[in-house]
């Protein structure tokens, strides 16, 4: 999600088994994904749901009465 919105990432993953990592520079990820129109609009629909289930849906300030 970082790297779609041009954000620092915000998880870090531990590997359980030994792995080989390939790095792909940003800019060449969204080039490929961006670039291609389902894959583009695939891309922005799952950022945005994941975003949406971890934004308040209260404005900050006082608590709501239960």
């Amino acid at each position: 999600m970082a790297l779609l919105r041009r954000t620092p990432r915000t998880a870090s993953v531990i590997a359980r088994t030994p792995l080989t990592l390939r790095a792909l520079p940003s800019e060449r990820f969204l080039s490929v994904v961006l670039g291609f129109t389902p894959s583009a609009k695939a891309a922005t629909d799952a950022v945005d749901d994941q975003l949406g289930r971890y934004s308040p849906r209260e404005p900050f300030g006082e608590p709501t009465a239960p």
